[in-house]
């Protein structure tokens, strides 16, 4: 398994939207997580979106959940 990420860098960069869908169970959530860090990471403006009725992305995130954007702070 390779650990290169460096494709999917290139598709952050040249991304404005990425749309994670799949069944449940599949790691849409930590995948979408994953990909919205690397991106601001790499100086992206960052947007995460969930319609999971489930609440796992503030869940996983350690927010509450809300209509309204919130601003999630990185730790380095």
């Amino acid at each position: 398994m390779s650990h290169d990420l460096s494709h999917i860098e290139d598709m952050l960069k040249k991304s404005k939207i990425i749309v994670t869908i799949g069944s449940g169970g599949v790691g849409k959530t930590t995948t979408s997580i994953a990909m919205a860090l690397l991106g601001a990471k790499l100086g992206k403006k960052v947007g995460l979106l969930s319609i999971d009725p489930a609440k796992r992305l503030a869940d996983a995130l350690g927010i509450k959940l809300g209509s309204e954007l919130s601003r999630v702070q990185l730790k380095k």
